[in-house]
C-alpha cells in the first residue's frame, strides 16, 4: 500500500522524498515480516519520538491512537512468533507439530475444503504470488512425505537456530537418539504402510498432471528404504539433506502469508502483513522499472538532473562523457571526440544493481 507521501506525490507529480517516519515504517515492517520480534520492539523504543513539555519532561503519549498501533504491530508480532515456530519445527524435523501447529492457528493452509489455488486479481491492484505452490492439497503432501523421510532416517539432523549453541538439545533434533539407529522390522513395515498412504493421498489429487508428478517423486523417497547401508548412504540421499527441510519451510511460510493477505480485499489484511515486506516489493519494483528502462534504451539524465541525495554510481559514468583526454608532449591537453554511437550506448540506463547500490550507501 502507498504511504502518505506516496499518495501525495502521485496527485502533485512531484519527486518522492520520504521523511524519517517513512524510513522508520519501512524499516518495522521488514522486522515484522522476518519475525524479529524482540528487534522490532527494540527499534520501535529506540526510534521513537519524544515530546517534551516546556520543562524538559518527556510527555507521555495520550490513549487512542497511538494505542492501536500498539495493538496492530502486537497482532504482527504474535503472527510472526507463530510462523516463527512452525518454520522452526520443520527445520528441526518435527513435521507433525508444525501440522497441529497450521491446524490450529491457520487452518486454511492445509484446508481441504479450500478451493485450489484460486488465484484472482483485481482491477486496481497487483497481487504477489508465491513461486511455489499454495494449494492445500500439495502443501499438506509435502509435509507428509517430509515427515515420512523423517521417520526413516538412521543418523538425525539436528538444527541449531541461529543464536544457539551447539549442543545435543533434544527440542532442536529430529530425534532423541544422538546415535545411529537401524529400522527395525517393524519400524519399516510402519514406514511401508506410511508409504502406501501417501500414494493413496497423492491418487486423490484432481490434476492428472500432479498425479504423475507426485507418483514420480514417491517412488524416488521410497527408494531410501530398499538401500542396506541406511537412507544417508543410498543415492537418494539429498532426500536426507536440510536443504529438502529449508525449502518445505519457506514454501509454507509463503502459504501462511499469501491466505493471510487473500482473507481480505485487495490482499490487505487486517493485521497489515502482506506476502512479501515493502522493502523487499520496493526493490523488485525498482528493478524491473529499470530493466524496461536499459531494454527500450532510455538515456540517463545530466547527473545535474538527478534528485537531491542520490549517489548511485550507475554503471559507465566514467564513460558518459562526450570526450577522451589524452596529453600532447608539452603536457596540453588533446581532445578527440567519441564516436556518436559509443557516446550513446554509454548513456544508456544500466540494469538494476542491488549490490552496487547497498555498496555506495552512505
Amino acid at each position: 500500500m502507498p504511504t502518505n507521501w506516496q499518495n501525495t506525490l502521485q496527485s502533485t507529480g512531484q519527486q518522492a522524498v520520504p521523511g524519517p517516519g517513512d524510513l522508520r515504517q519501512l524499516v518495522l515492517d521488514f522486522l515484522c515480516h522476518n519475525a524479529f520480534s524482540n528487534t522490532a520492539r527494540a527499534f520501535v523504543k529506540d526510534s521513537a519520538i519524544h515530546h517534551l513539555d516546556a520543562d524538559g519532561d518527556e510527555i507521555m503519549p495520550s490513549s487512542g491512537k497511538d494505542d492501536t498501533l500498539d495493538s496492530s504491530l502486537e497482532r504482527k508480532l504474535a503472527l510472526g512468533k507463530l510462523r516463527k515456530e512452525i518454520y522452526t519445527n520443520i527445520l528441526s524435523g518435527r513435521i507433525d507439530e508444525a501440522i497441529d501447529m497450521l491446524n490450529k492457528h491457520f487452518p486454511a493452509v492445509l484446508s481441504e475444503s479450500s478451493e485450489h489455488t484460486a488465484i484472482t486479481r483485481t482491477e486496481d491492484a497487483l497481487q504477489y504470488i508465491p513461486s511455489t505452490s499454495v494449494d492445500p492439497a500439495h502443501l499438506a503432501l509435502n509435509l507428509h512425505i517430509q515427515a515420512f523421510i523423517e521417520a526413516a532416517r538412521w543418523i538425525p539432523l539436528p538444527y541449531y537456530p541461529p543464536g544457539m549453541k551447539r549442543r545435543a538439545d533434544p527440542q532442536f533434533l529430529s530425534t532423541e537418539s544422538t546415535g545411529v539407529r537401524k529400522l527395525s522390522d517393524d519400524d519399516t513395515t510402519k514406514l511401508l504402510q506410511r508409504g502406501q498412504s501417501l500414494y493413496i493421498e497423492a491418487m486423490r489429487l484432481p490434476k492428472k498432471e500432479d498425479r504423475e508428478m507426485y507418483s514420480k517423486e514417491l517412488t524416488h523417497v521410497s527408494s531410501i528404504l530398499a538401500y542396506p547401508g541406511g537412507p544417508e548412504s543410498s543415492p537418494s540421499a539429498s532426500y536426507m539433506a536440510q536443504k529438502n527441510r529449508e525449502a518445505l519451510a519457506d514454501q509454507i511460510d509463503d502459504a501462511i502469508l499469501y491466505k493471510i493477505a487473500s482473507s481480505e480485499p485487495h490482499g490487505a489484511a487486517k493485521n497489515g502483513q502482506q506476502i512479501i515486506s515493502k522493502l523487499e516489493s520496493a526493490v523488485r519494483y525498482t528493478t524491473v522499472v529499470w530493466s524496461v528502462l536499459q531494454v527500450l534504451g532510455v538515456k540517463q539524465p545530466p547527473r545535474n538532473k538527478w534528485p537531491a541525495g542520490i549517489t548511485y554510481p550507475l554503471n559507465g559514468d566514467s564513460k558518459s562523457d562526450s570526450t577522451n583526454q589524452t596529453s600532447n608532449t608539452d603536457g596540453t591537453p588533446v581532445v578527440t571526440k567519441k564516436p556518436a554511437s559509443e557516446n550513446d550506448a554509454s548513456q544508456v540506463i544500466p540494469e538494476f544493481d542491488l549490490s552496487a547500490f547497498l555498496d555506495a550507501a552512505p
